[in-house]
């Protein structure tokens, strides 16, 4: 009778080192600088030394009462919880790279395209290269917490690198929709029509040659709103 209520005392033990285990995870996880698997190894110590402690505690003297089947069982759910905890810190990483991604490609991008010119493409990917170059890094830095293995640490950059694609191509499309893009482009115009090459505001006169300077502005328009179109198609025969 009194071994039953010892296997029963074994199990709340069991189950109150578990939720120990999780508690004192997410509070590590919760601290600065924090990396996985120490966190998940010292969390893992302090739940199976609370169980051991007291299922020595509740053992009686000159029984055969043993506990290591209890123990192994509690280490290996220990290890699963682990892992599921893991690919939710994973999850939330990548979801966090992703919005700094975001945010960085997002603005550089929409300050390239309102100056539309020669060079303004080239300037688009070196702003999308520099940042999935410095995204990488972040990642690979933050990967070494978790002991990834080669091809799990391929798959994330992948993933990401599709990812940092679709986001600038998104902002593109989103800054040269119809309307948007007429906006920009008639704004260029006039920058290049009323103003000289020096930037001045142009000062006409009866006999001032208009013909060719607005020409020249107006092709220039012509020329980046099938830039934008080109771009667009390619943009979407890369994603596909």
């Amino acid at each position: 009778m009194l071994e039953s209520y010892y296997l029963g005392q074994l199990k709340n033990l069991h189950k109150t080192a578990k939720t120990l285990f999780s508690n004192k995870l997410q509070e590590y996880l919760r601290r600065e600088g924090a990396e996985f698997v120490a966190a998940s190894s010292d969390s893992k110590k302090e739940a199976i030394r609370f169980f051991l402690e007291g299922a020595k505690a509740i053992r009686l003297e000159d029984t055969d009462w043993e506990y290591d089947e209890e123990r192994y069982q509690l280490e290996r759910e220990l290890q699963e919880l682990s892992a599921e905890q893991r690919e939710k810190e994973i999850a939330k990483m990548m979801a966090g790279l992703e919005r700094r991604l975001k945010k960085e490609l997002n603005d550089p991008i929409k300050l390239a395209l309102d100056s539309p010119g020669p060079g303004m493409w080239g300037r688009v990917i070196t702003i999308y290269k520099g940042e999935m170059e410095d995204t990488e890094t972040l990642l690979h830095k933050k990967a070494k917490t978790f002991e990834m293995d080669q091809e799990e640490l391929k798959s994330l950059v992948e993933n990401m690198r599709m990812q940092g694609w679709v986001l600038a191509t998104m902002k593109i499309q989103e800054e040269c929709v119809d309307g948007l893009i007429l906006y920009k482009l008639l704004n260029r115009f006039e920058e290049k029509f009323q103003r000289d090459e020096r930037g001045l505001p142009r000062v006409w006169k009866p006999e001032d040659d208009i013909d060719t300077p607005y020409r020249k502005a107006r092709d220039e328009v012509r020329c980046h709103n099938d830039q934008c179109s080109v771009f667009q198609w390619n943009a979407s025969c890369q994603l596909l």
